[in-house]
């Protein structure tokens, strides 16, 4: 018998295979339109608050609040990507990239803490001493209540049960109030893989995981506000680096360094980019940024050819140049589907258009990448 209630976890699957999508939507809402922004504020307070509908109406009503922000983005001819315009783009052009990476539990013969369950990392989940960080799975699964009233609950239920925390109640992220540290049971490492499986067993789990603990992460550059108002690829590869490496990654693999070659600000904190049609302009300087960041990462990757990690030397090389969504080849995929837009997936105010293809233009003429391989 495992640690984790069977009738439990399969509630808690229910509700975020329900209510996830929906959930990673209103991450990327909040983040790129900011906490006390008019849209974030009606979207929290009137569409999935206290009062919310039922889940068709909800969509009807985000579709209205989506379109009358794109008018205003029109309207004001405003340089950046809106909130609805960026959710498409994160849930249809990046996030495919790695749903169907490591769909089962992925353990690491050497070392329990490198395991992990649709790239979510054990040792993002769990501390040093066992205990379950129980402020970033709040953070992900408990975010207001109102729509998402049956997703805290049935996350709350699996909690208590594991924690053996009958006290224990999930601070709701959305509305401000924020939990402590983590949790007192000090748990095996076989049964935080456990808990780690279960907690992750649908992707719905894994993007809301994703997108709440790495798309305003500060010691990445706030990759989502990046991806909306500088270079879509840039914040992509920021997120990438801290959903496969953790959170100090950009600094461990020296790709910090390497970014600040290009931005002395980096990792960008208010993300307010200067345009001013030079080559001195934000979005020009993030074509090189985005080339060096990338050989920073080759580099490291050859540091990892021999030593402990050296079985996954293949497997993380894969990741980063062979495979057909690798973060190489995400850069072409991301500069014509994103910045030059061939096929008009997106709309953007004709100002910020006008600057993407550009950008998007001088990076398919000129990119080149030296790599020993």
């Amino acid at each position: 018998m495992g640690i984790v209630n069977k009738d439990l976890i399969l509630e808690f699957e229910k509700e975020i295979l329900d209510k996830g999508d929906e959930l990673a939507r209103a991450w990327v809402f909040r983040i790129c339109a900011g906490d006390k922004s008019n849209f974030w504020i009606k979207y929290r307070d009137d569409i999935v608050g206290k009062n919310a509908a039922a889940k068709d109406v909800i969509n009807s009503q985000v579709k209205l609040l989506v379109e009358s922000e794109k008018k205003r983005y029109q309207d004001e001819n405003i340089e950046g990507v809106d909130p609805g315009t960026m959710w498409d783009i994160v849930n249809g052009v990046w996030w495919p990239s790695i749903q169907d990476v490591d769909v089962a539990l992925i353990d690491h013969p050497n070392d329990p803490k490198l395991a992990s369950m649709r790239g979510v990392a054990l040792k993002t989940v769990f501390a040093n001493d066992g205990k379950i960080k129980i402020k970033k799975t709040d953070r992900t699964f408990s975010p207001i209540k109102g729509y998402f009233t049956p997703l805290y609950n049935a996350y709350k239920k699996v909690m208590i049960q594991i924690l053996n925390e009958p006290s224990y109640s999930p601070f709701a992220v959305f509305t401000g109030s924020f939990g402590g540290g983590n949790g007192y049971t000090r748990f095996r490492a076989d049964e935080q893989k456990e808990i780690l499986s279960k907690l992750f067993t649908t992707e719905q789990a894994a993007k809301v995981w994703w997108i709440s603990q790495f798309g305003n992460n500060p010691s990445l550059g706030r990759p989502l506000l990046t991806g909306s108002r500088l270079n879509s690829y840039l914040g992509y590869f920021n997120m990438m680096i801290g959903w496969m490496g953790g959170d100090n990654a950009l600094n461990t693999r020296g790709i910090t360094a390497a970014e600040q070659k290009s931005f002395k600000t980096f990792p960008f904190d208010s993300n307010v980019f200067e345009f001013n049609d030079t080559k001195t302009s934000h979005e020009a300087l993030s074509l090189g940024c985005s080339v060096a960041a990338i050989q920073a990462q080759y580099k490291w990757l050859q540091s990892q050819k021999t030593g402990a990690n050296a079985d996954f030397y293949k497997g993380w090389f894969d990741r980063f140049f062979t495979n057909p969504k690798s973060l190489v080849n995400m850069l072409i995929i991301i500069n014509e589907r994103v910045h030059i837009n061939g096929q008009g997936e997106f709309k953007y105010s004709p100002k910020f258009d006008a600057r993407w293809k550009a950008m998007g233009g001088a990076l398919a003429s000129s990119f080149k990448l030296n790599i020993g391989e």
